[in-house]
């Protein structure tokens, strides 16, 4: 069983990727998550479908799984020089945009390493 923790960490992380067509894995399956019922910590996906949260998995990739390009697009939006302070909503839209997963969900077991899964 999820504690509350971690149960409200995934709830957190799969809220702010909605607008980016995260995928999930539930019921074996890849799906696109649609949407998150808070109340009864439901998520939907396919037509008409729920599951609760315990019940499913994000597809993320690995902070580590960045490419030479990626990672130099993500440093530049971090960039510190005098006068210019970093970007910080652009390098968390750039995370999530690109479904890195900076709050180690895969290491919790709360999410699946998506480097393999060809499903983006």
């Amino acid at each position: 069983m999820m504690i509350k923790k971690k149960k409200n960490l995934v709830i957190t992380d799969l809220g702010s990727r909605l607008p980016y067509g995260v995928k999930i894995l539930v019921r074996g399956k890849i799906e696109t998550l649609q949407g998150i019922n808070v109340l009864n910590s439901t998520v939907h996906y396919g037509e008409s479908l729920q599951e609760k949260i315990e019940e499913i998995k994000p597809c993320l990739f690995p902070m580590s799984s960045m490419t030479e390009e990626q990672e130099k697009e993500y440093n530049d939006l971090n960039c510190y020089e005098p006068g210019r302070f970093p970007h910080l909503e652009a390098s968390l839209e750039y995370l999530l945009a690109n479904k890195f997963d900076y709050r180690e969900l895969i290491d919790e077991g709360l999410a699946v390493d998506a480097t393999e899964l060809d499903v983006y």
